[in-house]
């Protein structure tokens, strides 16, 4: 089976084109081959155009209604794509200590970057208050009095939003879980009444600006339009007990995994969007201001998981092709059940016609370890050919078990403007060592 023409629905800056006399594999213009040759595999490798189109698209479909976009930089940490994000203008939501630090790295305005997730320490409140971040989404009244007495103590007053579990989320997956019925994110819609708002109004230094709410994995338009509507509706009852003026509509902004779904239809969201949005009048009247957290949206699309094949061995009729890296580097297949969907190609053999059914299995001595499920790769796939896993831009890296069996850790490449660069270095498992003590009295 052939790649050629079976990727360009992941990103038009994949290609393949005749290389010294075959078909090779190129990431705007920049071949598969060269950056082998200098980076050995395992390794992620993005694709800054495709981050960029990701951006802009829904930058631009968005804009007419002054909604801005904050990058959530879980899904990639990487600070060669967040720096480059902010530089297009996006703000940075964070969801821990090391994302704070990611922020401070590149320089962000701290006007610029939000604050999230269900448990903050002492320690990232006071750096987040101290750096001065624009606003904390609070997950609970205790936290609330934290953030008064940090902030309190360094002489500030710090903006909050209320991070609201509302009663009715938009469908998504179980595994997706983050609003509606039992939940550890946010605080319940029932809790939030006007006693429990005077009570946060009563902390003087903490500023209760907004609300904020991430509720679903939304793949459709209507799924979109609706989890505004929904958030919108809580929204408006909370104006009633203190004036509303930011509203955080969340992420959760779905991409394809699999050529059979569909991408969310832009055009089609920034058509009714309007509708929607006017049909809320306070939020002109109040001013309010508007946000989105997408990250996999953004970047999702834009990484190839890149590992070699070790050998081709049949089990019981079918052939398992097992490969240099593992879940220990791409977990994302296990973990939510994508590995009988995430598309995987043999990026080596782009003139194989001829395919057959296989499993891609890991290097790891764990039983969870495949990259994919019942996919067709060519007849002729050996040792030594290079397996691309696609959609690997989002919860790669930042989601993986790097020291899981004391394995090398995948290295991360940045192709921009026809150039690739090694943006994070391979550890070899001897570094591993080193960050280990053993006590000299050690006997048991």
């Amino acid at each position: 089976m052939a790649v050629k023409n079976k990727t360009s629905w992941i990103s038009e800056s994949f290609a393949t084109e005749k290389h010294q006399g075959k078909e090779s594999f190129f990431i705007s213009g920049v071949s598969l081959e060269e950056i082998v040759a200098k980076v050995p595999p395992p390794f992620y490798v993005y694709d800054a155009a495709t981050i960029k189109r990701q951006y802009e698209g829904l930058r631009d479909a968005l804009a007419p209604y002054g909604i801005s976009i904050y990058y959530a930089v879980k899904p990639n940490t990487a600070l060669a794509i967040v720096d480059g994000l902010y530089k297009l203008g996006a703000g940075l939501d964070v969801a821990s200590l090391g994302e704070l630090l990611v922020a401070q790295k590149i320089g962000a305005d701290p006007k610029k970057v939000s604050f999230a997730g269900p448990v903050k320490t002492d320690e990232a409140l006071a750096f987040a208050i101290s750096y001065g971040i624009d606003v904390i989404n609070v997950e609970g009244e205790e936290e609330i009095e934290r953030i008064n007495t940090i902030a309190k103590a360094k002489g500030v007053r710090q903006r909050i939003a209320l991070r609201i579990n509302i009663e009715q989320p938009t469908e998504h997956a179980a595994h997706q879980i983050m609003a509606g019925g039992v939940s550890k994110f946010g605080i319940d819609e029932a809790i939030v009444t006007k006693d429990f708002i005077q009570r946060v109004q009563q902390l003087p230094h903490s500023e209760l600006v907004g609300m904020h709410v991430y509720a679903a994995n939304m793949l459709n338009t209507e799924t979109f339009l609706t989890n505004v509507t929904n958030i919108c509706r809580v929204a408006q009852k909370l104006n009633k007990y203190f004036p509303i003026r930011s509203i955080d509509f969340g992420g959760g902004l779905g991409i394809p995994y699999a050529e059979s779904e569909q991408p969310l239809q832009l055009a089609t969201i920034s058509k009714k969007l309007g509708d929607v949005l006017a049909a809320f009048p306070f939020l002109q009247e109040n001013k309010v201001a508007l946000s989105v957290e997408p990250g996999r949206y953004i970047v999702g699309q834009s990484g190839i998981y890149i590992a070699r094949v070790d050998s081709v061995k049949e089990s019981y009729g079918k052939k398992i092709v097992l490969v240099d890296g593992g879940v220990h580097h791409l977990l994302r297949p296990s973990l939510v059940d994508t590995a009988s969907t995430h598309p995987a190609y043999n990026l080596s053999r782009l003139d194989s016609e001829e395919g057959e059914t296989m499993d891609i299995g890991g290097s790891l001595c764990s039983p969870i370890d495949f990259l994919r499920k019942d996919v067709s790769l060519p007849k002729d796939t050996k040792r030594g050919d290079l397996i691309g896993v696609f959609v690997a831009g989002a919860y790669g890296w930042s989601e993986a078990m790097p020291y899981f069996m004391s394995m090398h850790t995948a290295s991360e490449v940045l192709v921009n403007n026809g150039k690739f660069f090694v943006i994070r270095k391979s550890e070899h498992p001897k570094t591993f060592l080193k960050k280990q003590i053993l006590p000299k009295e050690n006997q048991f």
